[in-house]
């Protein structure tokens, strides 16, 4: 039988949305968790909270069992890591992803987001909740917006929670001030309003889930279900070499070394022989691909859009690292020591200057940065040079950088893997966004490790004459 499309899609919105309660929900009445799973993770959580106060007990305790494994998230009812479960629906097979929403948390948001076609805003209706979302001092709202459109997350889907709320008790007026009130905060960020849904949920009892609440006669719009049978799949560019991404890598007793990753271009089967770019000493490494899986389920060929674990030889995790890029032997990802970026300054009270290094995020992975050269600046609207050479970016310019990273890092041009051109520069908030224009690779070095074996044995003659 022919497997359904596949999309990635995120979870994201601030801190106490109700995200985790609203996908729970999802997975034990619609995409099923078995009957003897829900049974142990009751009895768990009955068990570990014997004597609490039942002020101390809530909803988001209960589901963030169902949810999140890590003893210190279940405890605390807030997402950490990022959690991936799979459900179908009528023409998708998805990738859920559960991104945290806590500001401490957020470069995890980012790998989410960065893996997606598309995402979930859950936003709180309740009263205070939404206003500290969307605030300038602690809001995340704004944030997850930003971070979602500038890695290519250009289908949304705005889950309008916690209607049933005793307060807001399914108020239409409370529900179209938020709308309005997103529309142009989204409007702004540069989404397409005719393509972003709004829908009044609530997680807890599942309305507008599967079916329309008889609580909300008023809505007349799409339930939650509908909304996900509505994205659409992006192109998948099949026919370009293979590139994948590395987000995460396991040590697997009895099956070996596992990495796993979002194929942003290309296809990979088993036999494969591929490249994995850099390692820790900024070398390539060759292995080959010795089974795929797609949660769990053997697959003879991944292609473009899966999100998937594959099995490789020869190769220890010790040897790998976050961020780094799978390619086909014949065309091999390279080291950059510099590229020349587009940058949009959002937000920062002194300006970007030349020596200016920030935390810059690319794809799965971040690292320190430095600005070596204002070339230009830009208009926004029409992309016109405005002026050569200047000393400083303002909030809200637009300019023309070289940048160099102090770590290794592989990137592309974004005309050439738009994936792989986009980035983010973040500390706490949002500073600027951008995309690669063209990078500069690094010279390969003739044979560093028979050097450094070289300066070993030297060594260990010295010692040996002296003792």
């Amino acid at each position: 039988m022919e497997r359904k499309p596949h999309m990635s899609i995120c979870l994201i919105g601030h801190v106490d949305s109700g995200k985790t309660m609203l996908f729970s929900f999802m997975l034990l009445k619609l995409y099923g968790f078995s009957d003897s799973m829900v049974d142990n993770f009751t009895v768990e959580f009955e068990r570990t909270h014997i004597g609490a106060l039942p002020k101390k007990i809530n909803a988001s305790n209960i589901y963030s069992y169902f949810f999140e494994r890590r003893r210190v998230e279940r405890d605390r009812g807030i997402t950490i890591d990022l959690c991936y479960r799979s459900i179908h629906t009528n023409n998708y097979q998805f990738t859920l992803i559960d991104a945290p929403g806590h500001r401490d948390f957020q470069k995890n948001t980012i790998v989410a987001l960065s893996q997606c076609e598309a995402a979930i805003l859950v936003i709180s209706a309740r009263f205070g909740d939404f206003e500290a979302g969307i605030s300038k001092e602690v809001g995340m709202t704004k944030q997850h917006a930003i971070m979602a459109y500038t890695f290519g997350v250009k289908q949304l889907i705005v889950c309008v929670s916690h209607m049933d709320d005793r307060e807001v008790n399914w108020s239409k007026h409370r529900f179209d001030d938020i709308v309005k009130e997103m529309q142009g905060i989204l409007k702004r960020t540069g989404y397409a309003l005719d393509k972003v849904a709004f829908i009044p949920v609530s997680g807890w009892y599942g309305e507008n889930i599967d079916s329309l609440t008889p609580n909300a006669p008023w809505y007349k719009g799409f339930t939650f279900r509908e909304a996900l049978n509505n994205l659409k799949l992006p192109p998948c560019h099949i026919d370009k070499p293979l590139t994948m991404v590395v987000n995460r890598f396991y040590k697997i007793a009895g099956i070996g070394t596992v990495c796993v990753g979002k194929i942003e271009m290309g296809v990979i089967k088993p036999g494969m022989k591929i490249s994995l770019c850099p390692n820790g000493e900024g070398k390539t490494l060759t292995t080959e691909v010795k089974s795929i899986e797609l949660h769990y389920e053997n697959l003879n060929e991944a292609k473009a859009g899966d999100n998937v674990a594959i099995n490789i030889k020869n190769i220890f995790v010790k040897e790998l690292t976050r961020g780094m890029i799978i390619s086909e032997v014949s065309n091999p990802f390279k080291v950059v020591t510099s590229f020349t970026a587009t940058i949009i300054i959002l937000n920062h009270s002194n300006g970007v200057k030349v020596g200016y290094t920030p935390n810059f995020f690319f794809h799965c992975t971040h690292l320190p940065c430095k600005i070596v050269e204002i070339v230009m600046k830009l208009d926004q609207r029409s992309g016109r040079e405005l002026s050569d050479l200047p000393n400083i970016i303002k909030s809200g310019e637009a300019a023309i950088v070289k940048i160099s990273p102090l770590k290794l890092l592989c990137v592309s041009p974004y005309s050439e893997v738009s994936a792989l051109g986009r980035f983010l520069v973040c500390e706490r908030v949002i500073i600027a966004v951008g995309i690669i224009k063209t990078v500069e690779f690094r010279q390969e070095t003739e044979k560093p490790r028979a050097k450094k074996l070289l300066v070993n044995i030297s060594c260990y003659f010295l010692l040996s004459l002296l003792y």
